[in-house]
């Protein structure tokens, strides 16, 4: 048997288990496995975690209480609203791994019910009551199971928060060559060109995040930025679309931003991200330079980004604080930039077409 009948805690006991290393399950998940559900704001993902957190807490206190108070029971009471809800958040980008883990434990349980429920019955004159506490035997067999196999799901968000985004499939993404000489519009146009809407729609969420990575790459170079810039994907903030971490050089797309808008929108992101990149090795430059040469004119942008990131406005949740975040000159730099090479990208790509037609037409 999976479980002993043997009650190892006094209820009491074992409702206090639930309370304590339930709300000390809950901070640890929201500090390092949460992830905001798509289409859905931080609040509503966070009011959908606590209902989930409640309901099945009192169910398996509920359930097990009875005859099954021990801590392989509290456990599984304690995974079961973290793996339904990452499985809500998450599930859609690991459905193998969750048809898999069920699978496995769907056969598990039914190989062990068939082994409790098919035992001789030995006193047949208490066959009922028998055969009813191997039925609450088994659904608690069943219980310990599924979940165990199903903290797959756990492992991925654990892998994701690890690897700083959703993972895709590592064939699907270019390589980041430290050399960035080859990198330019018009050696990728035939990628680029994977960016008209029409084609853009038939990409899947890897191939896409493939092409944005080509264009990282572009914009490495023709930035003149030495560290190679790396995209991932990931269920951000509700209201951001992309972000740029300069401690790891890496910018990060929202996976519904990425899903769901026009290529334009994207790449527009995915510029403008690259040029905070810019932006943050111009404060470096101007950091690492000497006091006599910190006051040249050159450095006058520069010293502007250095206080601004010091004390970088993120928008908040107000009009104010919006309004401070969007007139910051980091962002109206960052804006025109994007702008520009968006215009730039879809010329040369509408120019390269239309020689292709000529050619054709020839």
């Amino acid at each position: 048997m999976v479980n002993s009948m043997r009650n190892k805690y006094h209820i009491s006991t074992y409702a206090g288990q639930h309370i304590f290393w339930g709300l000390l399950s809950m901070v640890w998940y929201r500090s390092l496995l949460f992830r905001r559900i798509p289409n859905c704001s931080y609040e509503q993902s966070i009011l959908i975690l606590w209902l989930l957190f409640a309901s099945f807490i009192i169910l398996g206190f509920l359930f097990t209480a009875p005859t099954h108070r021990n801590t392989m029971n509290l456990v599984i009471t304690l995974l079961i609203p973290y793996e339904v809800y990452a499985t809500i958040s998450l599930g859609k980008y690991f459905l193998l791994g969750i048809y898999c883990s069920a699978a496995i434990g769907a056969v598990l349980s039914i190989l062990l019910a068939l082994w409790v429920l098919l035992a001789p019955i030995k006193q047949t004159a208490n066959r009922k009551r028998t055969v009813l506490r191997r039925l609450y035997q088994t659904a608690v067999n069943t219980r310990v199971i599924v979940p165990t196999c199903l903290s797959s799901i756990l492992v991925f968000c654990a892998i994701t928060q690890l690897n700083g985004g959703i993972p895709v499939a590592m064939n699907a993404l270019p390589s980041i060559d430290e050399s960035v000489e080859s990198e330019t519009i018009a050696n990728h146009i035939e990628t680029l060109c994977l960016l008209q809407t029409e084609t853009w729609a038939g990409l899947s969420s890897e191939e896409r995040l493939s092409v944005m990575q080509v264009v990282a790459n572009i914009e490495r170079r023709y930035l003149g930025i030495f560290d190679a810039l790396v995209v991932k994907t990931d269920v951000l903030e509700e209201g951001t679309v992309a972000t740029y971490e300069d401690a790891t050089n890496r910018i990060t797309i929202d996976i519904g931003h990425l899903e769901e808008d026009s290529p334009e929108e994207i790449l527009n992101s995915v510029a403008h991200e690259c040029y905070h990149a810019y932006q943050h090795v111009l404060v470096d430059l101007y950091l690492d330079s000497s006091e006599e040469y910190r006051s040249l004119q050159v450095f006058n942008t520069a010293r502007e980004y250095l206080d601004e990131y010091s004390d970088y406005a993120d928008g908040g949740s107000t009009e104010q604080e919006f309004m401070e975040y969007y007139f910051q000159t980091v962002e109206i730099t960052a804006r025109a930039y994007a702008d520009d090479a968006v215009g730039e990208y879809f010329t040369r790509i509408d120019a390269y077409l239309a020689a292709s037609d000529n050619e054709e037409t020839e």
